[in-house]
């Protein structure tokens, strides 16, 4: 059977995520899917950011305003792509009940305020796992055609386990995975305890409109952030944070201490993070770089974890 042409759709200025929502509420596809993979890209063309919108961001993620994006207002800016193409009739798995299991950004340069960002957003993988079914959205950030940021969204529709599972159960092999490369690990040997030479250590009282308010900035109005009237039809006990947020809130901390070159951030989302908490943020030095983890205050629970090291600047261009 020949390949699937790609459907890729352009937009001109960020999309109205109405129907998306709506479709993603009232869709009726299967959670998971063995079929093959559709290959689907959204495109929008360059924008630059808002003002007021990139301020309020910062403020409620924590992040200092030193005249370069934070390096995760990309993916907010990609979000509603992300949101349309999850809602595609194509998409291989139904978008309400994804759940948010990685997450890796790659800083390729530090992006100015004023610079119009052109994104690209293409459905990279399906994979069959233990849990269900693994999904990654690839998003790149270009300007006048160079890129300069990228990111890996790693989502689980949970489903039924496959009878066995191989490498010729995933859709998209990683080596054709753009930008893809094996997580980062550090060291979790005593994730329990404190790390030596911690460099922040900081608790965060996250208010119980958070998810509310980061809707508002990223489009993504998922009931399970929003109330905990929604969050309890979805199976929880209270509203949860948006992992994006968390892994923002790391990241403002992170800053200071992070490569000025090109770096990449590699996460996971372990636990939810229900709202209204408290959570113990720490950093700290590695072999490899920078880690973090926000968890319980006795560190009993990690919500979401990570490591950042510096990248090799591409090699010069030959005139």
């Amino acid at each position: 059977m020949a390949p699937e042409s790609p459907l890729e759709r352009v937009f001109e200025r960020p999309p109205n995520l109405a129907g998306a929502w709506l479709r993603a509420l009232t869709a009726r596809r299967p959670a998971t899917t063995t079929g093959p993979m559709p290959q689907l890209a959204y495109s929008l063309e360059p924008q630059r950011s808002d003002s007021q919108r990139l301020g309020a961001y910062r403020r409620l993620c924590g992040f200092a305003d030193t005249g370069e994006l934070p390096a995760s207002w990309p993916q907010v800016m990609a979000g509603g792509l992300q949101v349309m193409l999850a809602t595609d009739p194509r998409f291989p798995v139904r978008a309400m009940g994804l759940v948010h299991v990685r997450q890796t950004l790659e800083r390729l340069r530090a992006i100015r305020v004023d610079e119009p960002l052109h994104l690209h957003c293409v459905l990279a993988a399906v994979r069959e796992v233990t849990r269900g079914t693994e999904i990654d959205l690839v998003t790149t950030a270009s300007v006048h055609g160079d890129a300069v940021w990228r990111s890996v969204t790693t989502a689980l529709a949970r489903g039924r386990a496959p009878a066995h599972e191989s490498s010729a159960h995933s859709h998209a092999p990683a080596q054709e995975l753009p930008g893809r490369a094996q997580t980062v690990d550090f060291d979790r040997s005593h994730l329990a305890d404190p790390p030596p030479a911690l460099l922040r250590s900081v608790l965060v009282r996250v208010a119980a409109d958070t998810g509310r308010r980061y809707a508002a900035l990223a489009g993504d109005w998922n009931p399970i952030h929003l109330y905990a009237i929604t969050a309890k039809a979805f199976g929880f006990s209270r509203a949860i944070v948006h992992g994006m947020w968390s892994l923002a809130r790391a990241l403002a901390e992170l800053q200071d201490d992070a490569p000025i070159g090109p770096w990449r951030l590699d996460a996971r989302f372990r636990r939810p993070l229900y709202l209204p908490s408290t959570t113990l943020l720490e950093t700290w030095r590695t072999p490899e770089g920078l880690a973090f983890r926000l968890a319980t205050r006795d560190r009993s629970v990690v919500h979401v974890d990570g490591a950042l090291r510096a990248l090799a600047p591409p090699p010069p261009s030959v005139a």
